[in-house]
């Protein structure tokens, strides 16, 4: 039985975040890196959410390339806080994924900043950071990685769906299952932490601290 509690980003950044859009093998508003070494391909089959995800393939076993596609440079504000990240499926042990943004001015490359890795999951699982953009930064580029362990086969793949790029994030949502039939939940994002909820006359679980509702959980 599954619960779940939804992360709101609002005002994403990117242009097609979710990958629906296509142009004949290419997606529409990103630009794939390496197209032979780390092939991205269209993905029907495991979706968070929409048609469409996308596969990101290291193919390579011998390639230290790591960047493996790119968006469209979107404008930015400096000296503001802004939220990376992505949904990711992980569960192959050969390969783990990575978000970054890199901040410039005018074209000219300042810094970057990173995600935590993606840890090994049968489930969708979020990859994301609060950065600081420079204060004379005015352009982000954010890269969805993909590494290999340091031992072979050194090849592999994992899904993405949804990356963002926001001033604003809310986390709504959680993957969650119940532990032994008890009134505790484990979280299976990056941090995997656990979480008590109640549950009302109508079914509805939440999250009561102090009093407060922070989070509702939503039987799906």
């Amino acid at each position: 039985m599954k619960f779940f509690i939804i992360f709101f980003i609002n005002q994403n950044l990117l242009v097609n975040p979710s990958f629906e859009e296509w142009i004949g093998d290419s997606i529409f508003g990103w630009k794939i890196a390496h197209p032979y070494a780390l092939p991205i391909l269209k993905e029907e089959d495991t979706v968070y959410q929409g048609n469409f995800s996308i596969k990101i393939k290291r193919q390579s076993a011998t390639t230290t390339l790591t960047d493996a596609l790119i968006s469209d440079t979107v404008p930015i504000t400096g000296g503001t806080y802004y939220y990376i990240g992505a949904y990711v499926w992980d569960n192959d042990t050969n390969v783990y994924a990575r978000v970054q943004v890199s901040w410039y001015k005018n074209g000219s490359y300042l810094t970057y900043g990173l995600t935590p890795l993606s840890q090994d999951i049968n489930g969708w699982q979020i990859l994301y950071a609060q950065k600081l953009s420079p204060d004379t930064a005015n352009q982000a580029i954010v890269k969805i990685k993909i590494y290999a362990v340091d031992t072979f086969p050194r090849q592999g793949f994992y899904f993405c769906d949804y990356a963002f790029l926001s001033t604003s994030f809310r986390v709504i949502e959680k993957k969650l299952v119940f532990i032994n039939k008890s009134k505790e939940l484990k979280t299976f994002n990056v941090i995997g932490q656990s979480i008590s909820f109640q549950e009302n006359k109508k079914g509805i679980y939440f999250i009561n601290r102090k009093g407060k509702i922070e989070k509702m959980i939503i039987f799906r």
